[in-house]
Parts: structure tokens; C-alpha cells; sequence
């Protein structure tokens, strides 16, 4: 983390350039010149001083100012602020004190440091901390008095002096315009300490200023603010955190499926599902029900299924709706592969009767519930029909050997049988079980060919 933010603070060193992050120049992006006003009290300290301690003289210890600035900044972090100002200083010792009206003008270097802080959000700051410094030149004409107001040491002309110049200036940004400044002012005469007309030699005069006020922004509208509110180590930390949120959603697979979250269109895939490139769980025949839950995986395109993906068949006689031309068939009726049922009996048209298969999974015997609905057809018409018989024949896809596929094809009819027996009280002698193994494929489909067929006996 600590190596982080110095990472961050260093970019925003390195940033003292005449342009933003994105390309932009500041003064595309911020207003940059301002213009702005202040007043408050001063305190001199020199040979005589405000607050005196051992002085007979009340008062005498503060001066009121104020001062004009105009600044212009070159980037977030660095601006020039040009100043005029006109103070009044006070100070006195044990029997006298002094008077002073000053005019003064300087140049300060201002340090945004507040741009370089990090708070994590792309908001511009409602607070600036600017420190600076600078130099000017100070002209007054200060009168020493005593402690009845006579002139005790008068100018004939006056003082001129090289003043050092710091302190720090506190903004609030009142609106998108308009800030409120609080500034602490510190000056030292360089020359002299001739400004409370009194030398000594034992230390240059200074002051001391605290001010409030307001600047004004030239151009700045809610869409253009200061730049001196700006926070690009904010957005470089952003940009940062987008990126390692991105990488870690390249390499974070919250539900387990085998595509990162910045892929996956479906972040709660059930665990085992197989899914596509997309993170969305295979539908094959586009029904709606996933794959891995879908009991009959091949329903024609279109075709009304019900939750685990078999095709609607509301009069059960084993033809779903889609192809059901009559959807109202009585139970038990044997009906031909459009529906229609079947009214001569044994013969004639009973060979175009309509028997759905089963189907099995990979290596497998057992008949799901999806496979006992089709059963259950095959039950209605057996009862319906005392004397109708049935071949059963079982079936196996090409993987593994034949003799394995032709015992598996076997079982598979067998277990198709015994559900017929055991659940539906349908008499063995009613059905002959063969077994084909892999003889008789259908097409490439090797789900199809994991099957059991039924073929009316004569």
C-alpha cells in the first residue's frame, strides 16, 4: 500500500507539464487565472513590537490591511500570484510606540500540495492547501511617538525596503466561481530593520498577517473548474483501480464454469453446467432449459416445452402438441405419427401407429424420468389394447467394442421392459427384447443412437 501512494505521488510530481492526464491542456480543462481580495490584522515585531509586555501604553498592538492579488497557474501542482497591498503596523516598547502606513508588492510561487493528496474519487475537492513564497519591495513612513502622542523620532522621507515573503493560503470553493480564502502571511525586512525607525542590529523586522477573502475565477462554470481543486493523483488512482479490477476479473471465475467474469454473460451458472464461450449454460435445442437439466435435448426449434425440457403432449399419447393434429385424443388410443388415432384395429393402419423410443445416456441403462413419460404411452396403449405386442428393441453408439455394445443394447431394452412390468403391471409375455449393439445407427448423432425402439408383433 505505502508503496502505492509514493507510486501515485510521484506521477504527480512528474506531471508538472502544461497538460492533463488525458491530453488536454489545463486551460482546456480548468480555468487557470483568478483574480482576488483580502483584509485582516497585522502584527509587527522589530524593536518595538505589538503586545509589549513591560509597555505603559495601552493598545497600540495590532494594524489592519489589505492586499490585491492576481494569479495564474501552470499546472495543478505551481502558480504565480502577483500582489499590492497597503498595511498599517503598530508596536511600541516600555514609554513610546510607533506608527507606520506601508504600501507593498510581490511575487509569490504557490505549491498546490492538496493536488497531490489521494482520496479515491474522480470529484473535484472542495479544499486547496497552497503553500508559497516569494519577495517584493515595501515603501513606509513610520513615526515613533511617546507615551502623551508626541512625535518622538519623525521621516522626512520614506523607507524602502527588500521584504522575504511565505506563509499559507486555505481555499474553499464557495461555487464554481467564487472561493474563500484564509491566508497566514509572514514577512522579514532584508535590509534593515529600519521600520519601526529604530536600529538596533539585534534583528530584522518582520510581520505577521492573517486574512480572509475571496477570488474570484475568471471562465469557471461547473463543467470548467479551478484547477485549483483538481485531483489527478484522484484519477490516476482510479484508473489504477480499473485496471486491477479488470485483471482481476480476467482471472476470477465466480461461479466455477470455466470463463473469467469479464466474459461470462451469466455469473450464477449452477456448478457442473457446461457452458459455451459466453459463460451461458449449452441449450442445444434452444428451448430455454439448459442442457445439463433438459430431459429431452433435441425438441424441435420452437416447440412449448415444460421445466425440464420435454415437449408439451396434453392428451398423452405420445406425440408432443407441435406435431399432434388431433391435441384431444382419447387415453390409451393408438395414434400414427401425426397424432391421428388409429380405428382398425390390428390390422390395416396399426403398423403406422406411433410408438415413441427411449433414450439413454453414455454407458448407461437406466431410464430417466423423462423416458418413464414415454413409457407411460407405451403402458396407455397396451392396456387400451390387450392383445397388441411388442418388440423391444435396444440400441448402442459406436463407442467401445461390439460385444460391449451389444450386451449394453440388451440391458437397455430389458430396463425399458421391467419398467413397464414393475410400474405398470404390463405382462413379460407381452414383449420379445432384442438387442442390436451398434448395427443400426442413426446418422451421426450418438445421443439418438443410445436408444430402444418398439415394433408391433403380429
Amino acid at each position: 500500500m505505502r508503496k502505492f501512494s509514493l507510486l501515485l505521488i510521484a506521477s504527480g510530481v512528474f506531471s508538472l507539464s502544461s497538460f492533463a492526464q488525458d491530453g488536454e491542456s489545463y486551460s482546456d480543462k480548468y480555468t487557470t487565472w483568478s483574480a482576488g481580495v483580502d483584509v485582516g490584522l497585522n502584527h509587527f515585531y522589530g524593536d518595538l513590537y505589538g503586545f509589549y509586555p513591560e509597555s505603559n501604553i495601552d493598545g497600540r498592538n495590532l494594524g489592519f490591511g489589505a492586499s490585491l492579488y492576481a494569479t495564474k497557474w501552470f499546472s495543478h501542482l505551481i502558480g504565480v500570484s502577483g500582489n499590492l497591498g497597503i498595511n498599517q503596523f503598530q508596536g511600541k516598547r516600555v514609554d513610546a510606540y510607533f506608527t507606520a502606513f506601508d504600501m507593498n508588492a510581490g511575487v509569490d510561487l504557490q505549491v498546490n500540495v492538496s493536488s497531490l493528496i489521494n482520496k479515491g474519487s474522480y470529484k473535484e475537492s472542495k479544499w486547496s492547501w497552497i503553500p508559497y513564497g516569494g519577495v517584493g519591495l515595501s515603501s513606509s513612513m513610520p513615526r515613533i511617538y511617546d507615551a502623551n502622542d508626541n512625535i518622538i523620532v519623525d521621516r522626512t522621507e520614506r523607507h524602502n525596503e527588500i521584504i522575504v515573503r511565505g506563509g499559507l493560503l486555505v481555499k474553499y470553493k464557495l461555487n464554481s466561481s467564487w472561493d474563500l480564502d484564509m491566508r497566514y502571511l509572514g514577512t522579514m525586512m532584508v535590509l534593515s530593520d529600519w521600520s519601526d525607525n529604530v536600529e538596533s542590529g539585534t534583528a530584522f523586522d518582520g510581520t505577521n498577517h492573517i486574512r480572509i477573502g475571496v477570488t474570484y475565477n475568471f471562465g469557471a462554470s461547473d463543467d470548467k473548474p479551478s484547477i485549483v481543486y483538481a485531483r489527478p493523483i484522484n484519477d490516476l488512482a482510479v484508473t489504477v483501480q480499473e485496471l486491477d479490477d479488470k485483471v482481476t476479473a480476467m482471472t476470477t471465475d465466480s461461479d466455477g464454469d470455466g470463463v473469467a467474469d469479464a466474459m461470462d454473460k451469466d455469473n450464477e451458472t449452477p456448478e457442473g453446467y457446461v457452458v459455451d464461450g459466453s459463460g451461458v449454460a449449452m441449450d442445444v435445442d434452444r428451448d430455454g432449459v439448459a442442457d445439463d437439466i433438459d430431459q429431452d435435448p433435441f425438441t424441435p426449434r420452437g416447440a412449448q416445452v415444460d421445466a425440464t425440457g420435454r415437449e408439451m403432449d396434453d392428451d398423452g399419447d405420445g406425440v408432443p402438441n407441435s406435431r399432434d393434429q388431433e391435441p384431444n385424443s382419447k387415453e390409451g388410443a393408438m395414434v400414427n405419427f401425426q397424432g391421428r388415432e388409429i380405428k382398425s384395429g390390428m390390422g390395416g393402419d396399426m403398423a403406422n401407429a406411433f410408438l415413441p423410443d427411449v433414450f439413454f445416456g453414455f454407458n448407461s441403462a437406466r431410464v430417466t424420468s423423462a423416458n418413464e413419460q414415454r413409457l407411460l404411452t407405451i403402458a396407455k396403449i397396451m392396456m387400451a389394447n390387450e392383445d397388441v405386442k411388442f418388440e423391444v428393441i435396444g440400441h448402442a453408439d459406436p463407442v467401445g467394442s461390439e460385444k460391449y455394445n451389444l450386451n449394453l443394447s440388451e440391458r437397455r431394452a430389458q430396463a425399458a421392459v421391467d419398467v413397464l412390468v414393475n410400474t405398470y403391471g404390463i405382462s413379460a409375455d407381452r414383449f420379445t427384447v432384442t438387442g442390436k449393439g451398434e448395427g443400426a445407427q442413426v446418422g451421426n448423432n450418438n445421443s439418438i443412437n443410445r436408444r430402444v425402439e418398439f415394433r408391433l408383433m403380429d
